[in-house]
């Protein structure tokens, strides 16, 4: 099944915890965005509130409530007090009660709010009027004391207030502008929605993000996983900026050594039913790691007696001297060949402390395969077949790279690098249709800077046994 026609099944399966970890990497790595975005809204919010807000004063006046009739109780007391209560709010917005208050204060009108309410199990009532300014406030307050009699005496006769506490001019607002609470909640929610948009972002990346991902999107065989290794791990001795991560380095760990020669091991197998000699190296996209994974490949199977020489072929970046860290002019510059300055037999140089052989170069030259310079790739090729087990060519990201083609054309078959949740899955089914096209056959694919927290707890236990040739972890090459 295509990565076409599966896309849909794909989309309706749950998330795998390597996904999640994914998301979650994905949305740790913008933690300053998320951090940015949600101060800049807390701040958006803060201003904006405290621009809207109108600060509001409350005079506040307590009467207490009793009977006219001499002879009632404390009883009769509460309960003209919870009477009162419930019609003197009708009385403060009266009609009558408000133009008196007008004609007093000599206003033409006054946007007040006021209330009355009982103070519990007391016959106190409480008069409150707010307004947005504190004078206000307090003169309506004053206003209403003067002037309620006249209509609370034909309402409620039999009821007497006195005033207990008289209402003052209001000092500060009665509410705050609830600017830090508000500011506070856009903080959140605005992280919240900017860690959703990322985590769909990531979701929603076509990328290969673990061993199921692969079976599902990736046309080809998974031939190997090579876990992730810190480099700080190799950097043993001082004043060195590039470690070496080749499996001959005594500091890299375990699991990273072994993994690579698990998947040496399934690419020398998968060659070997093919009958296949030349293996081109490369993959979609520059980062992934073909270079290194190429060069380990090499230092694998010459450690298992064969007889290997590995080539570099990355005329755009050559990088594999880097990788064994040689000088420049201590061997034969490989491009040196190609243009006819030295002859072929000098260019071939012992890898030091290993059994094998490489063709290196320093020269970078984007046109160095042009005018039939393949033919003499070609001829150097067929000469040298005779000689080795194995020859591996690394080459330039094929994505990028029209001469990686060429190259193509002369190998036996390919096998491509794909970095962890970094190239997008069509560009690399792209990529395996075109070189399968041009007869360099993708044997399969690796799978490279593999965090460790991904790997299932089999392939833990099994430091990356857990996957490879002949397993579930990818489909058929097209015939």
């Amino acid at each position: 099944m295509s990565t076409r026609q599966n896309s849909a099944s794909y989309r309706r399966r749950s998330l795998t915890r390597p996904e999640l970890l994914c998301i979650a990497r994905d949305v740790l790595r913008e933690w300053w965005s998320v951090l940015l975005l949600s101060i800049s809204a807390a701040l958006v919010v803060f201003v904006a509130v405290n621009l809207l807000y109108t600060p509001q004063y409350t005079a506040t006046s307590v009467f207490v409530v009793s009977s006219k009739d001499v002879n009632s109780d404390i009883s009769s007391s509460l309960s003209a007090t919870y009477e009162m209560a419930d019609r003197f709010s009708q009385i403060l917005n009266s009609s009558i009660l408000r133009q008196k208050v007008a004609e007093d204060l000599e206003l033409t009108d006054y946007q007040v709010q006021t209330s009355a309410s009982v103070v519990p199990e007391t016959n106190l009532l409480t008069l409150t009027v707010t307004s947005d300014s504190a004078t206000e406030s307090y003169q309506v307050a004053r206003s209403i004391m003067a002037n309620y009699n006249t209509v609370t005496d034909f309402i409620l006769s039999d009821v007497v207030l006195d005033v207990i506490q008289p209402p003052q001019i209001p000092t500060s607002p009665s509410g705050s502008s609830k600017a830090v609470r508000y500011a506070e909640l856009s903080f959140v929610v605005t992280a919240v929605v900017v860690a959703g948009i990322l985590a769909l972002l990531s979701l929603s990346r076509d990328t290969v993000k673990s061993e199921q991902d692969f079976s599902e999107k990736v046309d080809a065989h998974l031939v190997g996983i090579i876990w992730h290794e810190r480099k700080r791990k190799a950097l043993r001795s001082k004043g060195r900026k590039n470690p070496s991560m080749i499996i001959t380095n005594q500091f890299l760990s375990f699991r990273y050594v072994e993994a690579n020669k698990l998947m040496a091991s399934h690419v020398r197998n998968r060659m070997d039913k093919q009958n296949a000699k030349v293996l081109m190296v490369s993959g979609v996209t520059e980062n992934e790691g073909k270079s290194t994974v190429a060069a380990n490949l090499a230092l694998a199977l010459a450690q298992e007696k064969k007889r290997v020489l590995l080539m570099d072929c990355d005329f755009r970046k050559p990088a594999q001297y880097k990788v064994f860290e040689l000088e420049p002019g201590s061997f034969s510059n490989f491009a040196d060949v190609l243009t006819g300055a030295i002859s072929a037999e000098k260019v071939l140089t012992q890898v030091p402390g290993t059994w094998l052989y490489g063709i290196f170069n320093v020269t970078e030259n984007r046109n160095l395969l042009n005018s039939g310079r393949n033919e003499i790739l070609n001829k150097i090729l067929e000469s040298v077949r005779e000689f080795f087990d194995y020859i591996i060519i690394d080459t330039a990201p094929v994505g990028l790279v029209a001469d990686t083609e060429e190259i193509a054309s002369l190998v036996d078959a390919s096998l491509l690098v794909v970095r962890h949740d970094y190239t997008w899955a069509r560009d690399i089914n792209d990529v395996v249709d075109l070189l399968d096209r041009v007869s360099g056959k993708v044997i399969g694919c690796v799978l490279s800077d593999v965090p460790t927290l991904f790997a299932s707890d089999a392939s833990r236990g099994a430091y990356g046994y857990g996957y490879g040739y002949g397993g579930s972890y990818g489909k058929q090459s097209k015939q």
